[in-house]
């Protein structure tokens, strides 16, 4: 009988202990795979192909960049257009009512992002209104606001010149995000009337986004950009879109070590719900283990039949649970958007070493056991 005909029937033999230890497994690779995408997204510096770049302040993208850095920016050789934004820190009513808010430039905003629709008449009715707005249908529909409607946004992060936070606009249009991730959940309002109206950082921006009129022109713009400013007041940091967001959930905290100790965790409680399921099935399995060496099964033959099992274990808990990550990532990528956040090959790279180093460190306690374990011994228990 072949190895592996015993170790499919090992494993089958309890059905149901197979399946848990696979299922414990699995949750922890999900984890891993989840984590990890995030981790080796951030790290990525390739610039090309992607279809925007974020120039920020160098410091952190919640400092503040002269408004003449828009211009300049858009006349760069290579950039096809340019626009910018920033960030209002709107709520609504409530602190709790968080507002998704931006100061843009309505000519050019919605050229830059093109997957955001909006009708002409709506688009010009903004930007002819001085504290127009623009409303994602999205939130329109969540909070039953229609065209015309005067509500009141505060600022958690601007005050305006009568010493309040709160800011009145009349709703001129509304806009749809043609690739359903969810980018209609939010506002945008002219920059001018946001400029007129603060008492502190008139004439700066938060962000300048751009189309390359060729992403495999996108390294040489970054450096012409990037090397324009330095050693200026405002020297700057230009990104792809994808190592914007990255840098942006960094900011809640050290992702590389929050990745370190959950998949740390994770991989530890692995090992010892399968190692000492293992070990506890060889105690089990002692009367069959001397009927093999009986049979003429040498050590190393019963090593490799416990191998395959522990292998076999963490290989299907470990690709099913990668698997489950990958999906995971796909739905949510088409409901909102994650900056080009997927499950790259160093994740299915770095999770299959895992997997091999997972099902080895198993088998060594049982092997031990195995080889230690005498004929006589074996067959003498019950």
């Amino acid at each position: 009988m072949h190895n592996s005909t015993l170790v499919v029937r090992n494993l089958l033999h309890n059905k149901l202990r197979t399946a848990l230890l696979c299922i414990a497994v699995a949750s922890s690779f999900l984890l891993f795979g989840l984590l990890a995408s995030f981790h080796f997204s951030a790290l990525n510096t390739d610039t090309s192909g992607s279809d925007r770049l974020i120039v920020a302040n160098k410091i952190s993208f919640t400092q503040p960049l002269p408004i003449s850095y828009y211009e300049q920016v858009a006349q760069t050789e290579g950039v096809d257009a340019a626009t910018h934004s920033t960030w209002f820190g709107g709520y609504y009513r409530e602190p709790s009512n968080f507002i998704v808010s931006f100061a843009i430039d309505f000519e050019s905003y919605f050229d830059v992002f093109s997957e955001l629709e909006i009708a002409p008449s709506d688009l010009q009715k903004c930007s002819a209104t001085r504290d127009g707005i623009a409303v994602g249908q999205a939130m329109a529909d969540a909070l039953g606001w229609q065209r015309g409607d005067r509500i009141g946004l505060n600022s958690a992060i601007f005050m305006n010149r009568d010493g309040g936070r709160t800011w009145e606009f009349e709703i001129c249009g509304f806009f749809s995000d043609t690739n359903e991730r969810g980018a209609d959940n939010a506002v945008y309002f002219g920059f001018e009337y946001l400029n007129e109206t603060r008492n502190l950082g008139v004439d700066t921006i938060g962000l300048v986004t751009l189309t390359p009129q060729s992403p495999d022109r996108n390294a040489k713009i970054i450096n012409a950009i990037d090397t324009r400013y330095t050693n200026s007041p405002a020297e700057t940091e230009t990104v792809t879109e994808q190592q914007f967001a990255a840098s942006f959930a960094q900011q809640f905290g050290d992702l590389r070590l929050i990745i370190a100790l959950v998949v740390g965790c994770s991989f530890l409680t692995s090992l010892i719900i399968v190692g000492t399921t293992m070990a506890s099935v060889i105690r089990s399995r002692t009367r069959e283990l001397g009927l093999l060496k009986t049979l003429g099964f040498s050590d190393s033959s019963i090593v490799r039949l416990l191998l395959g099992e522990t292998l076999a274990i963490a290989l299907i808990g470990g690709a099913a649970g990668l698997f489950l990550a990958q999906v995971i990532l796909l739905l949510a990528g088409q409901y909102a958007d994650l900056g080009g956040i997927d499950m790259r090959w160093q994740v299915w790279a770095t999770g299959m070493i895992f997997v091999l180093l997972l099902g080895l460190v198993t088998a060594v306690t049982p092997s031990i056991t195995a080889l230690r374990l005498t004929i006589l011994e074996a067959l003498g228990r019950r």
